[in-house]
């Protein structure tokens, strides 16, 4: 399975979108990056780093399985907005130009260092990412996936 990492800098948002996705199967992560879709195969394995900003150990706080990718041009709303978790509402509504569609998200506690991840290119990851990149899925999340599923 393909996997990609990005960060997140509030950690409520992780408790956020698993208490959303459990009310209502699947929940909708908004990202101010562009993801082209058609560079993935779907499902596609997300981690979830959390930065300095929001943990006092930054790492992977969460890994998710994602069913769809919704990637504009321009930042707007998705359809589905039922499966927004309603923090959403203090952002501007057309702050993000992608939006994932989740069917499961699962905390890793504790969090995993970022750092022993690598990417597809084979180099080990030294920083997180301001956007996203595709890495190898460790064993530890795949199993954390299977069992989530």
């Amino acid at each position: 399975m393909q996997a990609v990492l990005w960060s997140a800098d509030d950690s409520r948002k992780i408790a956020l979108h698993v208490d959303h996705q459990s009310q209502r199967g699947a929940v909708l992560w908004g990202c101010g990056f562009r993801l082209d879709s058609s560079k993935f195969r779907l499902p596609l394995a997300g981690l979830i780093h959390l930065t300095r900003r929001a943990a006092k150990t930054p790492g992977i706080g969460a890994v998710a399985l994602v069913e769809e990718i919704l990637a504009y041009e321009a930042a707007r709303q998705p359809p589905r907005t039922d499966l927004i978790p309603p923090h959403y509402g203090r952002y501007e509504p057309d702050r993000y130009v992608t939006w994932m569609k989740l069917t499961s998200v699962t905390p890793v506690i504790p969090v995993v260092d970022t750092r022993t991840l690598t990417k597809v290119d084979g180099t080990p990851i030294l920083v997180p990412p301001q956007a996203y990149v595709e890495v190898i899925l460790p064993e530890w999340a795949e199993n954390l996936i299977a069992h989530s599923s």
